[in-house]
């Protein structure tokens, strides 16, 4: 072709017209074999008609996008500026070495010249699109949705500018403007893997179950290398208690970045509360989880090892928790700050979460120091703690959502210990102790924790009741009024295992008559409620005998226990905050001895509120032990009535009891001392 360009020059030097038709034919070709995509051609094409006419800016143009099609960057950026400099004005060219801008990084000027493209043609959709995609990426927030804005009143229906937008709202923390503009851009027929990963996040964290995982499930049918959809999923998937699920969805995550730590964090959740992975399994995930956040540290990291002698003076106790506010974690803290107003301690909390409620408030006002920490960095988090000079620090979260166990592995105080919010080892290598009691952990478990078990001599939790408990009278047994006794079950979807429901169909069978009546926040989905019946029925429970019930309010909650004769404990993942309602509300709770802290927790609790006949030692045990005492209603009308004042006189109430056992260990674990040894606890 260019012996035929030389050919054509030297045979006709002057005919413009001629040379003026050629390049328009070699032009259309060019356009051709671009439309079918065969960029070589299309250059030989271009190369041909920029030879003829080495002025026109378009054909440079469009020499330069087929240079870029082919990668050939730099000669593209070359004809496209020198197409730049013959035509300023030429939006396709600003819009072309935008692109190559960011392809190297040079995000400021990538920015300029896609705005520029969409100021010179303000139809030229992609170019509003990616100059707002970049304008956020540089944190230019307000100029890159000033433009979306400006590009939707020319066409509200382009669905990339909706999602953009939506990232920008993002970007921006403005959850529910983000969630309507992925909204938006799906009604519209965008169907990318980012969308619905974002989307999908979003849904979870407005606890829209069932339609996050629709989503989610759609990012990673797109896309399956999107690690953090597979973590999300894993989270949606563990709340509609489809463990096994949720483990393999995190341990894609993890099998994608290793260094995932909050992907581990969920991963061990599952494993401590699935029956399908023993104590051992679990410890050995929890070490490998200690070895990743030891990786992580700093070199420049200098750990605290000397413990200062206290002397006389003011204990000096710290708490990081991501869940100091409306939450079961607060409510078995609270009691305990209470006590400690009036103990020789300064007290920090470090809250870990953004949100704050009525309760944050009420916290705040029962610590010496109140610090949110949600958003530092570990380097930022981890100096403001070193500068209270803690003599301990206990973790309330564990690998509960909102934990900053990287900190710990920096040994941010001289003790750390974990205590309230978890039931398994952290697996941290510098989490030197962890609060238990003798009934949820005897000394034969102490070999599932990599820290030392530091056993209480009554419980390891502690509940003060509702302060206006007038308001919630416990009534009659409901069975003798209703003609049938009824089980309860008020646990979410996550610890409802089929195992579960299998065992609750023996002993439904054994009493005809009886009726279970399940209650939880997740059961407001109708697509849950569904699924939950058809497990159900699988088992042999008549959906008949069977009332779902979704959240409610705390007060409706609590009312809600005299519609119930006992509750049916689930395992190994038994309650604690529901059972120990419960027995306030004169409702006694069957559970179910287990292999691990987290599994004897309920036996732990009703132990200490001196129910022991309430604790089977093993299924047959629990089958037995709930038709028996189904089949006394005298007694359970008599247990019903006393209830209340049982265990309220019982340590799983008696804060300031409690508190005097906890500051009594937590000046010795100050002193370096080591844990008593104490006796295998029986059963």
């Amino acid at each position: 072709m260019f012996k035929w360009l030389k050919r054509h020059k030297s045979e006709n030097p002057t005919n413009v017209a001629t040379i003026a038709s050629d390049k328009q034919l070699l032009m259309q070709r060019g356009n051709i074999a671009v439309s079918q995509d065969d960029f070589p051609t299309a250059l030989d094409c271009y190369r041909l008609a920029l030879a003829l006419d080495p002025l026109d800016a378009k054909v440079r143009v469009n020499l330069g996008f087929v240079l870029i099609q082919l990668l050939h960057y730099d000669e593209a950026l070359d004809q496209l500026t020198k197409a730049l400099a013959t035509d300023p004005n030429d939006a396709d060219c600003h819009y072309l070495i935008g692109g190559l801008k960011e392809k190297i990084l040079d995000l400021d000027n990538a920015a300029r010249h896609f705005k520029t493209a969409f100021l010179l043609k303000p139809d030229f959709e992609l170019a509003c699109r990616d100059a707002s995609r970049v304008l956020g990426m540089t944190g230019h927030i307000h100029e890159a949705r000033d433009l979306i804005f400006a590009g939707l009143r020319l066409n509200p229906g382009f669905a990339d500018l909706h999602f953009y937008l939506g990232n920008l709202h993002l970007a921006d923390e403005q959850w529910d403007m983000a969630l309507e503009s992925y909204q938006e851009a799906i009604a519209l027929g965008a169907d990318y893997s980012a969308l619905h990963g974002f989307l999908g996040g979003l849904l979870l964290r407005k606890n829209q179950i069932v339609s996050a995982c629709s989503h989610l499930e759609r990012a990673i049918e797109l896309e399956p290398s999107i690690t953090e959809a597979h973590h999300d999923l894993g989270v949606v998937y563990h709340r509609l208690g489809k463990i096994d699920k949720a483990i393999q969805q995190q341990r894609i995550a993890l099998s994608q970045d290793p260094n995932l730590l909050h992907a581990h964090s969920c991963l061990l959740y599952a494993l401590s509360i699935s029956d399908a992975y023993s104590p051992d399994q679990y410890l050995i995930e929890a070490r490998s989880f200690g070895e990743v956040a030891s990786r992580r540290l700093r070199a420049a990291v200098k750990l605290i090892k000397s413990r200062q002698k206290i002397d006389g003076r003011q204990l000096r106790i710290g708490m990081m928790s991501g869940d100091l506010r409306w939450h079961v974690v607060a409510r078995f803290l609270e009691c305990v700050l209470d006590q400690l107003l009036a103990a020789p301690v300064i007290t920090y909390a470090f809250s870990n979460n953004e949100k704050n409620d009525a309760v944050t408030h009420r916290l705040q006002r029962k610590v010496s120091h109140w610090q949110d920490v949600s958003a530092l960095n570990d380097d930022e988090a981890e100096k403001l703690i070193k500068q209270c000079q803690l003599d301990i620090l206990l973790d309330l979260s564990g690998h509960t959502a909102g934990n900053r166990l990287a900190l710990f592995a920096r040994r941010v105080a001289p003790v750390q210990v974990s205590w309230l919010g978890y039931w398994a080892s952290t697996g941290v290598k510098t989490m030197d102790y962890f609060i238990a009691d003798r009934v949820s952990a005897p000394l034969a478990f102490h070999k599932h924790f990599t820290e030392k078990v530091w056993c209480l001599p009554e419980t390891r939790l502690c509940l003060s009741p509702p302060s206006d408990a007038g308001a919630f009278p416990v009534s009659s047994l409901p069975a003798l009024t209703a003609g049938h006794l009824t089980f309860g079950c008020f646990q979410t979807l996550a610890k409802i295992s089929d195992t579960v429901l299998q065992i609750w169909s023996q002993v439904m069978a054994a009493v005809p008559e009886s009726r279970l009546r399940f209650q939880c926040r997740h059961l407001d989905a109708p697509s849950a409620q569904e699924d939950l019946l058809l497990r159900l029925e699988r088992v042999g429970i008549s959906v008949q005998r069977v009332s779902l019930y979704g959240g409610t309010s705390s007060d409706a909650y609590l009312m809600a226990h005299n519609q119930v004769d006992m509750i049916l404990d689930t395992f190994p993942y038994p309650g604690g905050t529901t059972t120990a309602d419960a027995l306030w509300m004169g409702v006694p709770t069957l559970t179910m001895l287990g292999t691990s802290l987290l599994a004897r927790q309920g036996a732990s609790m009703l132990s200490s509120a001196g129910l022991t006949d309430w604790v089977a030692s093993d299924v047959d045990e629990y089958i037995a032990r709930a038709i028996s005492h189904a089949g006394d209603l005298k007694a359970l009308a008599s247990l019903r009535s006393q209830l209340r004042g049982l265990v309220l006189a019982s340590p799983l109430f008696d804060s300031a009891r409690f508190t005097r056992h906890l500051l009594t260990a937590l000046y010795a674990m100050s002193q370096q001392q080591r844990p008593p040894t104490l006796p295998v606890a029986k059963g």
